[in-house]
């Protein structure tokens, strides 16, 4: 950094009287300033002025610098300058696609879903697609007690996507309609009755107690799978073709995990018809 030097000049030996004589006041005050018997602050002020233009230069030629040898070095390109940094944009890249191409779906989905929640003793209630599912797709029975839901097979032609129950307690659910994804997910519920009356594929229970899924007759095939966790006194029943009573397992899946505490509620288990 270069400095301008000051030069304090001295003042011949005749101008004082003479200049002091015809100055006005306001000059004499100047000249006193200048000579260091007055008000310093307008002195200091200069040099603060001084100071920050100088490290702002400095500052400005620095950026110039790395600006030219980032140019050189040829980083200022946009542009990977090694292999290692082109699979890095890459996966950078593919993680910024996955992640806004999921926030999409979660958007979407969250749009389709329509809740269902703190109802309580309320007992055959038909859901209607405009009305009850404000023409929605992605159906949530939540937080429910002492109700019943009818899911009609009028449905079929809205082609609902999926339903969840959670957080219910006793409460049963007839489910007569079809469903796109053909999955119906059960988690945290208790004393839950569910009447299967059309054929779906999956059905998942967690973290819940006392759960019964009677699937009539004809609906649970080979391909049917419930899975299970965390679960205790799951009981499946299956509406036999004749006269003969249903076939029916119980199963808890505390009893059956070789594993204890949390890792036992983890584990998955599944049950699925063999003919």
């Amino acid at each position: 950094i270069f400095f301008r030097r000051l030069y304090l000049c001295p003042m011949s030996a005749a101008a004082p009287d003479s200049a002091a004589a015809t100055a006005p006041p306001q000059d004499v005050a100047i000249a006193s300033q200048a000579l260091g018997t007055g008000d310093r602050s307008a002195y200091y002020r200069n040099w603060d002025r001084v100071t920050e233009e100088a490290v702002a230069q400095v500052k400005a030629e620095e950026e110039q610098d790395r600006k030219e040898a980032d140019h050189a070095l040829g980083l200022d390109k946009d542009r990977p300058y090694s292999e290692a940094d082109e699979l890095d944009r890459e996966k950078r890249a593919a993680l910024r696609e996955a992640k806004r191409r999921w926030e999409k779906l979660e958007a979407q989905e969250q749009a389709a879903r329509v809740y269902i929640e703190g109802e309580t003793e309320r007992e055959g209630r038909v859901l209607e697609f405009q009305t009850d599912l404000c023409s929605k797709r992605v159906i949530m029975l939540r937080d429910n007690k002492a109700c019943g839901y009818v899911l009609p097979s009028t449905l079929d032609e809205h082609q609902i996507v999926k339903v969840f129950i959670e957080n219910c307690v006793g409460c049963t659910v007839d489910l007569h309609c079809r469903m796109v994804t053909s999955h119906l997910e059960i988690a945290h519920c208790e004393r839950l009755h569910v009447r299967v009356r059309y054929p779906t594929m999956t059905v998942s229970v967690d973290l819940s107690q006392n759960v019964h899924l009677e699937f009539m007759q004809n609906t649970f095939t080979d391909h049917v799978k419930v899975y299970h966790a965390g679960s205790r006194a799951l009981r499946i029943t299956h509406e036999s073709s004749g006269d003969g009573p249903p076939d029916e397992v119980t199963a808890d899946d505390f009893q059956l995990s070789k594993l204890e505490g949390q890792a036992a509620a983890e584990e998955q288990f599944v049950t699925h018809y063999v003919s």
